[in-house]
């Protein structure tokens, strides 16, 4: 599998490992203006061998794994997964900060609520007021990215896919049934969570002589994007992070981040022959290191969940695809009180200050709990990214 993609001006200064993340999408700089206005494209070309299925139901029809989401219908794709305005500034001398996305695009994001995909749609993914009035505390309020680890939480995408772990395990998909009945495709009921949520977060950072300390506290409805998706009562976020800096300021500092997050939900769900709907819990919570110095940089984060587990399409296959003999239709499905774990390794190594090279390990072990559901993912990633102008960057992996 191999993949190209020009990245968008969000991304532009470069995949800097020890990023405070969590203030930088919150809260504007000392001196920002009232208002700021980013617009930001993305352009892809990603190809793979289209290896059909080889054995099962199935078999020489298209494998889902060698297709390319959002629809999964060719082994090549040239699009634009992205493209959307942000407006953000500071107002009464730094009391408030706000954010505001519109995003459009071939993606993930902007499924709508049938569980397919429109040739034009145009979605918020940001939308949020951070009160910087309290001492050693920050509000915010509204649509924003959930306090994760440092592979969800930043905006600046180091490879082109995410680990299997962080896609698969953290960025939430919402589904109606665990997918046991035969004839329904189980769609989703609407877009992925883009790692963010509705909800207030009370948050800040403090130093303590080399060292700055982060903490949040978040309440979110669990519905990720779209407030109309079903919940069951308050999600909770917790966060906390660490880090030594060694040098420099501002988006290139070098330093030691160690940091731990938590999510911890419940979501309801037709499960069974009889599609009764029952509650589970939902859980997700990682460790983490992130280490940047002169011209290398190391991170790693090891993730562990509980419940409302996505399994996959059956067979591996496209869901709604009927299987040789007629008898089959697969559909997603979900595993509601199995367990899950992974974790990567990333390092990176900039031989002149514009390119930086990186290799990737990163696995993921679903269905833990059972050996019929237990199925575990490798991956070794190589990439790339060169930035031509401070607003242009090209990505390869």
């Amino acid at each position: 599998m191999l993949g190209y993609a020009a990245a968008p001006v969000e991304a532009a200064d470069g995949p800097a490992k020890t990023q405070n993340w969590l203030m930088m999408d919150a809260v504007e700089p000392e001196g920002a203006p009232k208002f700021s206005a980013t617009v930001s494209a993305s352009l892809e070309y990603q190809t793979t061998q289209d290896t059909p299925l080889l054995a099962g139901p199935w078999s020489g029809q298209s494998e889902q794994f060698n297709r390319f989401a959002p629809r999964y219908g060719d082994g090549a794709v040239l699009r634009i997964p992205q493209a959307g305005v942000a407006v953000h500034g500071r107002l009464m001398d730094g009391a408030l900060s706000y954010r505001a996305t519109l995003l459009a695009g071939d993606n993930q994001l902007l499924r709508n609520e049938r569980g397919y995909y429109d040739d034009l749609y145009i979605r918020p993914i940001d939308a949020s007021v951070t009160v910087n009035a309290f001492p050693q505390g920050r509000l915010r309020l509204g649509l924003f990215r959930q306090p994760l680890g440092d592979e969800a939480a930043s905006p600046r995408q180091r490879f082109i896919w995410r680990t299997h772990v962080t896609q698969q395990m953290v960025q939430e998909r919402y589904f109606r049934s665990d997918g046991s009945v035969n004839g329904d495709p189980n769609l989703d009921l609407g877009p992925v969570s883009g790692f963010r949520d509705i909800g207030v977060q009370l948050f800040d950072a403090f130093q303590t002589g080399a060292w700055e300390h982060t903490y949040a506290l978040m309440l979110g409805l669990g519905t990720g994007i779209d407030p109309t998706l079903p919940q069951t009562g308050i999600d909770t976020y917790l966060y906390w992070s660490s880090e030594r800096i060694f040098g420099r300021t501002g988006r290139n500092r070098d330093g030691l981040k160690l940091y731990a997050w938590g999510q911890f939900g419940t979501r309801s769900l037709q499960v069974g022959p009889s599609q009764i709907t029952q509650e589970f819990d939902r859980r997700r919570a990682g460790i983490g290191a992130s280490l940047r110095n002169g011209r290398w940089s190391l991170s790693s984060e090891w993730i562990v969940a509980r419940g409302m587990i996505y399994h996959g399409p059956d067979g591996g296959t496209i869901p709604g695809r009927l299987s040789n003999d007629g008898t089959l239709v697969a559909g997603y499905n979900v595993l509601p009180d199995s367990e899950s774990d992974g974790g990567y390794v990333d390092l990176g190594y900039r031989p002149i200050e514009p390119l930086e090279l990186m290799i990737r390990y990163d696995v993921l072990n679903r269905g833990t709990d059972d050996p019929n559901t237990t199925v575990r993912f490798q991956g070794l990633s190589l990439g790339g990214i060169y930035r031509i102008t401070p607003a242009l960057q090209v990505m390869a992996g």
